[in-house]
């Protein structure tokens, strides 16, 4: 004849009555009801686990579970737990999702939990999951920053190993339980090592685990924040709508069996513009020079205006490349070529204005007199896109630290590819990638940038 016994998590009340009927079953090993704390070294073929805590009458549970609450409490757990040879059955009003990790500190009850999912579902939570880490990138405290000030609260770096969700969003109204997972394109992103490992097979595992993911490009994130932004809150309504409330997951990772009901979320209006840095105070316009219609022969005269026609140019584009003011000064004299002795004159004037204090030059470049600081620059309308070669370093490095600073971290490759949209290019050759990142590796080397846990932040 099978052996049973009843633990409770509560003092047991003495009920006289029920041993006497009880110890009538007779047999080697009598039933029993005892509370955890007499209960070592008792065993029985079946053991029935009464939690025996409970929420009130108004839905809210104190998160006291007597013995398990002090310290060494675990070991209590883990008596009561194997005293079954054959079979536990655990009795409880409570679920494991019930129970909020971030209301207990001692380790009896976040055990407790993981016991109750375990019961719940047949399988174990993930290991070592946690919770509370810093953001692993600028970027994503960015994200949680955002998140935070609209009073979304958010869990980083939850979970393990490279498994680890970027930001975790909590329910509010089921404390334990997250609506959605959010990927940046961050620190764990990039220490995957080939495209399909970061892309598809880490989405793959943490949707099997029960997890929405929401990713989130921290291109979209410079180009357009309140976008990007806006897209991810109308997931978050549509998750608090409970239009899919079966992939809600938990602390642990696991799924939710109950269902919920809500209402239609709101619309959201979510506004991508084109292009995001078009008007930016921060980016400045490219001009070209205005046309001057002067005589051929006048160019070779030796009271021409060339140096004139040469400071002309370089108070409209300047900083410019010598090469472009050498090409501005013939066009105005119709000279279809800029041959040697073409070359050799208006190079001359450009001497003579930089002796003079006229101009300055700066490497290959010449800029206005005074002037030591440039905003990056994208072209007027019905202006040409400069060569990069043509572009100062200096508008590059306003470019990059105007990127750094809205995104407040990015990494080297992701700085390199954006610069270009700052300035205005809609494609991007190997010439155009080579250009900008010599002088980025350039600005980190000078400490202009610095590299911080593999992004690029501003100093």
């Amino acid at each position: 004849m099978p052996a049973f016994g009843i633990l409770s998590g509560k003092v047991v009340r003495k009920r006289p009555d029920l041993e006497a009927i009880l110890a009538r079953r007779g047999g080697p090993e009598p039933f029993f009801v005892k509370p955890l704390e007499n209960v070592q070294g008792d065993e029985r073929d079946t053991i029935f686990l009464s939690i025996g805590y409970g929420k009130d009458n108004t839905g809210v549970l104190t998160h006291n579970f007597g013995p398990i609450n002090i310290a060494g409490g675990e070991k209590r757990l883990n008596v009561a737990i194997t005293r079954a040879r054959w079979e536990l059955v655990v009795v409880s009003s409570i679920l494991s999702d019930d129970i909020d990790e971030t209301r207990i500190t001692s380790h009896g009850p976040k055990l407790l939990k993981q016991y109750l999912a375990f019961a719940r579902d047949g399988r174990l939570p993930a290991e070592n999951v946690k919770v509370g880490r810093e953001s692993e990138s600028p970027f994503e405290q960015s994200v949680w920053e955002a998140l935070h000030n609209r009073g979304i609260s958010a869990d980083r770096q939850v979970g393990a190993s490279r498994y680890r969700i970027d930001l975790a969003i909590k329910d509010p109204e089921r404390p334990g339980r997250y609506l959605l997972g959010v990927e940046c394109d961050g620190a764990t992103y990039h220490r995957s090592i080939v495209a399909r490992d970061r892309d598809r097979l880490r989405q793959q595992v943490l949707e099997g685990l029960g997890w929405r993911i929401h990713r989130i490009w921290s291109t979209d994130w410079i180009r357009d924040q309140r976008g990007a932004f806006q897209r991810l809150l109308q997931r978050i309504e549509e998750l608090r709508g409970c239009r899919e409330p079966d992939r809600q997951v938990t602390v642990d990772g696991s799924q939710p069996t109950e269902e919920d009901e809500g209402a239609e979320p709101p619309d959201i209006f979510c506004d991508t513009p084109a292009d995001h840095y078009a008007g930016m105070e921060d980016v400045g316009t490219f001009y070209e020079t205005p046309p001057s219609h002067r005589q051929k022969g006048d160019f070779y005269d030796d009271d021409s205006d060339i140096l004139r026609d040469v400071i002309r140019v370089v108070e409209y584009e300047g900083p410019v490349h010598e090469e472009v003011v050498i090409l501005r000064v013939a066009r105005m004299y119709n000279l279809k070529k800029t041959g040697k002795k073409i070359n050799h004159r208006i190079r001359t004037q450009i001497k003579t204005g930089v002796g003079n204090g006229t101009i300055r030059r700066h490497g290959k470049f010449l800029w206005r007199y005074g002037v030591t600081r440039v905003l990056a620059r994208r072209p007027a309308p019905g202006v040409d896109l400069r060569q990069i070669e043509y572009v100062p370093p200096e508008e590059i490095g306003a470019a990059a630290k105007l990127v750094v600073a809205l995104t407040k971290g990015i990494t080297e490759t992701d700085l390199i590819a954006e610069i270009p949209r700052v300035l205005g290019y809609k494609k991007k050759s190997d010439n155009i990638h080579r250009n900008i990142a010599l002088i980025v590796r350039g600005l980190l080397r000078d400490n202009v940038l610095i590299l911080r846990r593999d992004h690029i932040c501003l100093p």
